[in-house]
């Protein structure tokens, strides 16, 4: 009978087994990475052949050694090199890529207004004479690109904001149509309502998925986010299921006063998720997410009374307006 042999690495180590909490952990951050700035990664282009003498140039930082040569068919700019003659077709990035093939001025701010109102997307193809397909293409690059935002706008801030305990406030939903069931998580700032982290799970056979595999990874990714050692998390629903999930991080908590919590997304994103399908509801959450704690004049209605969204982090993309009606 034949011996079962140690899994080997290439080295020829043998490889750590690993347990279910870890392969859980990184399932749940596979799934919440698939959104939003994935659509907006930069693409790593190679501009010369192998022989060439100045490889290790590129058009954005050494256009003494290219010649654009017009756009090709697709609307890519295309680059040369003068000494190895290679062509490289580039893509439009960032914010140019919001107004990518786009023949009216403005469209990505009007199209922000829309839909951070709630407005039907029948109603925003009608208005803005676009199809449902440029719609969703447009959504996804706007989220993109504001979740882009937020984050070069937290990593400049929160070092200095961010003391060693971070205190959380976590908003659950879930909910079951037709035996399919579907998680909204939402983490909030208690004392100034600012919005740290939301994320959405639909089409779950079960919850388990949920509590064990999204709810750690939506924590691992705030502790990333803001560099805190410590979370204190204000009592509320589903708390003994929320500390399994903190357990689950290896995060170090605590639980503390009730503190007077600020307005969350609920309300906003209520409409939104009833006629959104799921495929799409990551990418409206970080649209919703960044307009509520940077440009919450955006939402009007409901989200503008009582304390306004994010007072105590006095910072953010205040240009976000001018970026748009440039879009």
């Amino acid at each position: 009978m034949e011996r079962m042999q140690t899994p080997q690495q290439p080295c020829g180590l043998p490889v750590k087994a690993r347990s279910q909490r870890e392969t859980d952990l990184e399932a749940g951050i596979a799934f919440l990475g698939k959104f939003c700035a994935a659509d907006i990664k930069q693409k790593k282009y190679q501009f010369h052949r192998s022989s060439c003498p100045v490889k290790l140039t590129n058009p954005e930082r050494n256009g003494e050694f290219f010649v654009r040569k017009g756009r090709s068919t697709s609307g890519s700019v295309r680059w040369q090199c003068k000494e190895c003659k290679k062509i490289t077709n580039v893509m439009p990035n960032n914010v140019s890529r919001l107004r990518y093939n786009q023949k009216k001025s403005g469209l990505m701010l009007e199209l922000l207004h829309k839909i951070v109102r709630n407005c039907s997307v029948t109603e925003i193809c009608d208005t803005l004479q676009i199809n449902p397909k440029t719609y969703y293409h447009k959504l996804k690059l706007l989220a993109g690109q504001l979740e882009q935002m937020k984050d070069q706008a937290e990593r400049e801030h929160f070092p200095e904001l961010i003391q060693t305990e971070l205190s959380l406030d976590c908003r659950l939903q879930i909910r079951e149509v037709q035996n399919r069931r579907s998680a909204l998580v939402i983490s909030v700032d208690p004392a100034t309502g600012y919005v740290y982290r939301a994320d959405y799970r639909g089409s779950m056979k079960d919850t388990r998925e949920f509590w064990n595999q999204i709810l750690p990874a939506h924590f691992y990714l705030i502790r990333n986010q803001t560099g805190a050692g410590r979370v204190r998390m204000v009592p509320g629903s589903d708390q003994e299921g929320i500390l399994r999930a903190l357990e689950r991080t290896a995060w170090s908590f605590r639980t503390g006063e009730k503190d007077t919590a600020g307005e969350t997304l609920s309300a906003c994103l209520a409409p939104r998720l009833e006629s959104a399908a799921d495929k799409y509801i990551p990418y409206y959450l970080g649209i919703y997410m960044y307009v509520y704690n940077f440009a919450p004049e955006f939402l009007g209605g409901a989200a503008m009374d009582g304390p306004s969204p994010g007072t105590l982090y006095g910072f953010g993309n205040r240009d976000l307006q001018c970026k748009l009606e440039e879009a």
